[in-house]
């Protein structure tokens, strides 16, 4: 069909509580039927919960703290990958600035898809604390399709990292 299909990525997701989750759900729950479905971390209470929504959702164990393993939300990454590959997805939604995001960048090489991220604050700071993480953002903002900054002072964080004025 040529309707738009999209994977929201997060690893925290209802029926875990908090602001973050509970916006990602409300634009879950008033997407058009069959134009999203959400890639999650695991949670207390996801079968009945995922089974009572209008929208798909797919778990799977995020992130993995393993020597072997690095980085630790590589299974993440290849859940998305195969739902991109079996679901003929045409963007990914990331939905929280996080380190994971990276994956956008590789599914983008890989299957040619664009990404997105929602950034709310916090999470613009957290990846500013140290060069590694400065870098890891300013890659994952720079090379996302947009940007979805939760306030104008967001948005005004965002800017001042150099990321184009039209991507946010």
């Amino acid at each position: 069909s040529s309707e738009m299909r999209s994977l929201l990525v997060i690893h925290r997701f209802v029926p875990h509580v908090g602001g973050v989750q509970q916006y990602l759900h409300e634009i879950c729950r008033h997407a058009r039927p069959g134009s999203i479905r959400v890639l999650a971390g695991l949670a207390p209470g996801d079968r009945p919960f995922d089974a009572a929504q209008s929208y798909p959702i797919d778990r799977a164990r995020f992130m993995v703290e393993s020597p072997w393993i690095r980085p630790g939300w590589l299974p993440a990454m290849a859940a998305a990958s195969r739902i991109c590959r079996q679901r003929d997805i045409d963007l990914v939604q990331f939905g929280i600035l996080h380190e994971m995001a990276l994956m956008g960048v590789m599914l983008g090489i890989r299957y040619g898809i664009p990404y997105l991220v929602y950034t709310y604050g916090l999470d613009v700071l957290v990846l500013g604390r140290s060069s590694g993480k400065r870098w890891t953002r300013h890659v994952i903002l720079e090379k996302a399709a947009g940007v979805v900054a939760v306030s104008r002072f967001v948005r005004e964080q965002i800017l001042k990292l150099g990321i184009r004025p039209e991507k946010v």
